[in-house]
């Protein structure tokens, strides 16, 4: 690990062992809420008033006992790994039997005013259906990013599919670049024409997702399992960044810019 890579680690470190022992004054502060709920909300991060936080983007809300940055829920706080595990949703594009179209449900999240950007070691672009074309792009669709991911089973028949195996048949997965504050996902149409085979397979799924929690199973192709689990939104992984000065630290053990 480069040198100062390991002195920015050092850094978020310090302010992390410092506020377990008590040493700064926003984790100490009675009013601050360290707990929503069964999460525990670790400094730089509170509940309560801004003061609290190490800076404002840190402070979370807690509604019916559940930890939220903006819409996103957050599962869990990980100081040692210097992220976030939130709930994120998940795109669809479906077809109506009744109408005889496909409908289109996308997702697309901006995280430019925030102090976190997308994982690209945690997550991946994971595109489940078998006749799927989805792309995830930056924010005007034509910039620094327009990424896809083909999954189709052979010949449509989704017996092709395999539990635990994402490779393109049935289920396609690929990374991000590093540095991604925003996404947006679409569904190519001229490729997802499903009317043909939405007997078997009526909806086809995009995400970015924490890919260490993901397996995929063939049953997700027949059912709407898939989009069911947590209410349409599966984990996904942001890191955070902290601002000290005029220097703008990305609390990632392997990227930092000043």
């Amino acid at each position: 690990m480069p040198a100062c890579h390991r002195g920015r680690t050092l850094l978020w470190l310090t302010i992390a062992f410092a506020s377990e022992l008590g040493l700064i004054k926003g984790g100490a502060e009675a009013q601050c809420q360290d707990k929503c709920g069964p999460v525990d909300i670790p400094y730089p991060f509170s509940i309560g008033p801004r003061s609290c936080a190490m800076a404002a983007g840190f402070n979370l809300s807690c509604k019916n006992s559940r930890p939220f940055h903006g819409d996103f829920e957050v599962l869990n706080i990980s100081l040692q790994l210097s992220q976030l595990r939130v709930l994120n949703k998940i795109s669809s594009f479906c077809y109506n039997p009744s109408s005889q179209k496909m409908e289109n449900h996308t997702w697309q999240k901006n995280l430019e005013h925030s102090p976190f950007m997308l994982s690209d070691s945690g997550n991946k672009f994971t595109v489940i259906g078998c006749r799927t074309l989805a792309y995830i792009t930056d924010k005007n669709n034509v910039g620094k990013l327009m990424s896809g991911c083909v999954s189709a089973c052979r010949r449509g028949d989704v017996t092709s599919a395999t539990n635990g195996t994402c490779s393109g048949v049935g289920c396609c997965q690929t990374t991000i670049p590093k540095g991604l504050n925003y996404y947006k996902v679409f569904f190519e149409q001229a490729f997802n024409t499903s009317d043909s085979i939405y007997n078997a397979t009526l909806c086809s799924y995009a995400v970015l997702m924490d890919s260490s929690d993901f397996k995929f199973s063939t049953s997700y192709l027949t059912s709407l399992e898939f989009n069911a689990t947590y209410g349409g939104r599966t984990s996904m992984a942001i890191y955070a960044i902290a601002q000290t000065g005029t220097k703008e630290i990305l609390i990632d053990r392997t990227v930092a810019k000043t």
